[in-house]
């Protein structure tokens, strides 16, 4: 008999710590916490683990084990079955009628996005400046000017393909024109990046005609999240002499029109 008063004791001893650990249909497990509003079932133990049910899937696109007629999308398993495109690890079933596996990337990944791409629509008529000028005179290819913002922190490509030839296509000279690409940062004149790309136009014989050279150059630099960068490119003519006219930017070549280009690529920081 006194067995039975303890049970029954027990029993509603029981049924009350039920009912103040599950208000509302809610119920917390282990440790002394109660129940989190927004969830059905609250874990509290900070020495425990969840293990969920550990099943062998048959194909990524069969119910298999589970009952076919049953399942609901966010149905999440473990599967233990390496077969064809199935892995060992957490699945769910999702909307679309199939499993779709969980994971956490291990190797570090970067987002590549190209942000500018500009090119001339003119001739620029490049000054004559000796390497022995300093600072040398140049004019500026205003046409392929970038401005860039940096929302995230990594590295900026740019590439720049510039074409120059001489306006005289009757006699035979050689030249060697200069472009050069500075990168200055938040408006100051300190450049935090300088690169040279190097022309020869040419006219091999007298009345070839036009004989427009092209130069290209891949350039890269650090920049960091908040920061502007101002990308200029200007041009000089540092042989032919003063008596020769170089234009850089845009030609006329067979019909066909040639552009010069700045293509400016960003590259993030690796992450996770």
């Amino acid at each position: 008999m006194k067995k039975n008063k303890c049970k029954r004791g027990l029993l509603v001893i029981l049924l009350l710590i039920g009912i103040g650990n599950s208000s509302y249909g809610q119920i917390a497990i282990g440790g002394d916490k109660l129940p989190n509003f927004n969830t059905d079932l609250t874990l509290g133990s900070d020495n425990k683990g969840v293990l969920l049910n550990r099943v062998k899937l048959v194909n990524a696109n069969s119910a298999s084990p589970l009952d076919a007629n049953s399942i609901v999308p966010g149905m999440l398993v473990y599967n233990t079955n390496v077969v064809d495109e199935l892995k060992e690890g957490f699945y769910f079933w999702t909307s679309a009628g199939k499993w779709s596996r969980m994971y956490v990337k291990t190797t570090p990944t970067r987002e590549m996005n190209m942000v500018y791409f500009k090119e001339t629509s003119k001739q620029y008529n490049l000054p004559y400046s000796p390497s022995n000028v300093n600072p040398p005179k140049v004019v500026a290819i205003d046409e392929l000017n970038v401005d860039y913002v940096a929302d995230v922190s990594g590295q900026v490509f740019i590439e720049l393909t510039m074409y120059a030839a001489f306006q005289d296509k009757t006699a035979i000279k050689a030249g060697n024109t200069f472009c050069y690409t500075t990168v200055t940062e938040g408006g100051s004149k300190n450049e935090t990046f300088k690169g040279i790309t190097a022309i020869s136009p040419y006219n091999v014989l007298d009345n070839e005609g036009l004989m427009p050279t092209q130069g290209y150059s891949n350039f890269v630099f650090n920049v960091e999240k908040g920061k502007t960068y101002a990308i200029r490119t200007t041009a000089n003519e540092t042989y032919a002499g003063a008596g020769w006219t170089v234009l850089a930017g845009d030609y006329v070549v067979n019909n066909l029109k040639l552009h010069s280009s700045i293509k400016v690529t960003f590259l993030s920081e690796p992450k996770l």
